[in-house]
């Protein structure tokens, strides 16, 4: 019970609130700074990349071939609610990496190891010790900080009706 306890109270102090129930306090950042424009534009194109038979494998290899050391200095510079869209398109790649293919192929069911591109691993590693997460696609990224207002009010906050 303990342990519960412990947990709710973590979630109390760092994600949920009384005004905004289990949505975040802060609404998702929709776009991150330039340098992270091409991660952007391109876990857009993993539905298409999982869904050939190629797999978006040897795609994700090359994309995370040469970073830029200055993207790691972007991502350590970033708010907590960029730093959370960061984690959701970094854990997506690193997800879509390991299964390489929808559905996977059964050999992928078997795999005992597989490492990572460096720099995927590297950058999803600092982001995640940023925020203080485990290196994986947590329903926090995926879901709750994964959304955006159908208005166009601009306000880094937002209300509830």
């Amino acid at each position: 019970m303990l342990i519960e306890v412990s947990a709710l109270e973590g979630a109390y102090r760092f994600h949920l609130s009384e005004e905004k129930g289990f949505l975040p306090r802060f609404r998702p950042v929709a776009t991150l700074p330039p340098a992270f424009q091409e991660l952007e534009l391109a876990v857009r194109e993993l539905p298409e990349r999982l869904a050939g038979q190629e797999g978006a494998r040897a795609w994700i290899d090359q994309l995370f071939r040469d970073i830029a050391p200055a993207l790691y200095t972007e991502a350590e510079s970033l708010s907590y609610a960029a730093s959370q869209t960061l984690m959701l398109i970094l854990s997506l790649f690193g997800h879509a990496y390991r299964w390489n293919t929808l559905p996977p192929v059964k050999s992928e069911y078997e795999r005992k190891t597989l490492t990572l591109p460096e720099h995927l691993e590297r950058l999803w590693s600092l982001v995640a010790a940023q925020i203080g997460q485990l290196r994986v696609a947590a329903f926090w990224n995926t879901n709750l900080c994964n959304w955006k207002l159908k208005s166009s009010y601009s306000a880094v906050d937002y209300a509830l009706d």
